[in-house]
């Protein structure tokens, strides 16, 4: 149903005003005038766009607390642990933000992580912050104190792998060989436990909830001294070997750089009849020999570097729990390492 009005009856809208300043500008204004009004219209919209929207506006008490760089946040964003403190406190404890490893890439709006304290009064926000501090002191306490026994059990070092990471040229898969086989044999030769870490590694730290901030490196632990240095020759063996590979990858053109691996397949020649039924004068044997395989004949790997194509796939485990060392490939570097090109 529609409303008609009369020119005297029409209804007047009052205008759209912005909440971010109270008075309206005036309508002549000097350039300095505008750059000054344009500077506080931008400010406005900047505070706009800071203001928490988390925060209770009905809350006299709040205070953020940023954690985003401490080690052990986990136990501060755990849900567990903030529901005992508004049990304790009567405050509220929310996580907000976002998580950046590196804070010079802090998105617009998004802070970085931390807690918003919301309290009724002035001693529950007090006792809110104490109850935050004494949780890092404790999972910091727990986590040092678990760091020390593990060293005291187990040696470590690591070894870092100094190969420019490139979409081309997957440096982690050639590392860990096809389905971890290099990893594997290393381990299985040497008694110690090996991970790679760093950057493109894929490793989530547990502290952290994200990969380390550091080069790519393999973290190596062992039992004994003398492990742990077997492991870090076999580390530093397989790096020249991959390291002299990637040389000889930077040397190729781009375009063949970005070709995809293909594998060829190719027929080889039908028997002659007399091969497969001889005369009977010379013993004719009613069963013919076995059939050739004419399908699914492969050759060698293509010579390209698209990731995880280049490997022969290792056989399964014999003996349920260690596959056996990758094939042998050439004279020099990790003896167990094939290389993507044919002939080296």
């Amino acid at each position: 149903m529609s409303v008609i009005f009369s020119n005297n009856e029409i209804p007047k809208t009052k205008p759209l005003r912005f909440r971010f300043f109270d008075q309206k500008p005036p309508e002549k204004m000097t350039l300095r005038e505008k750059r000054l009004h344009l500077e506080k219209v931008v400010q406005s919209l900047k505070d706009e766009l800071n203001r928490d929207p988390f925060a209770d506006e009905n809350a006299k008490f709040q205070r953020r607390v940023e954690i985003n760089d401490i080690k052990y946040r986990f136990a501060l964003t755990k849900l567990s642990n903030q529901q005992k403190i508004k049990e304790e406190t009567g405050a509220d404890v929310l996580t907000r933000g976002k998580y950046y490893p590196d804070k010079s890439l802090i998105e617009d709006g998004i802070a970085p992580l931390y807690l918003q304290i919301n309290s009724p009064t002035q001693k529950g926000l007090n006792e809110a912050l104490k109850r935050v501090q004494k949780l890092i002191e404790e999972a910091s306490l727990m986590g040092s104190l678990s760091e020390r026994i593990f060293e005291q059990k187990y040696h470590q070092t690591k070894v870092e792998i100094g190969i420019e990471q490139c979409k081309a040229f997957n440096v982690k898969s050639k590392l860990v060989g096809p389905s971890g086989a290099y990893v594997k044999h290393i381990m299985q030769e040497t008694s110690t436990k090996l991970q790679l870490k760093g950057r493109g590694s894929g490793f989530i730290d547990p502290g952290t909830q994200s990969e380390l901030d550091e080069p790519l490196f393999f973290a190596i632990v062992g039992p004994t001294p003398s492990s742990i240095e077997k492991a870090k020759n076999l580390c530093n063996d397989l790096i020249k070997t991959i390291q002299i590979e990637y040389n000889k990858f930077k040397l190729l053109p781009p375009q063949a750089q970005t070709l995809p691996a293909v594998t060829s397949t190719f027929y080889p020649p039908l028997p002659t009849p007399g091969s497969m039924y001889p005369s009977p004068g010379v013993g004719f044997n009613p069963l013919p020999p076995v059939m050739p395989n004419y399908y699914n004949h492969q050759t060698n790997p293509a010579t390209t570097y698209a990731a995880g194509q280049n490997f022969p796939f290792p056989p399964p485990p014999q003996n349920g729990f260690q596959p056996p060392p990758p094939p042998v490939g050439g004279q020099s570097g990790y003896p167990h390492y094939q290389s993507s090109y044919p002939g080296y």
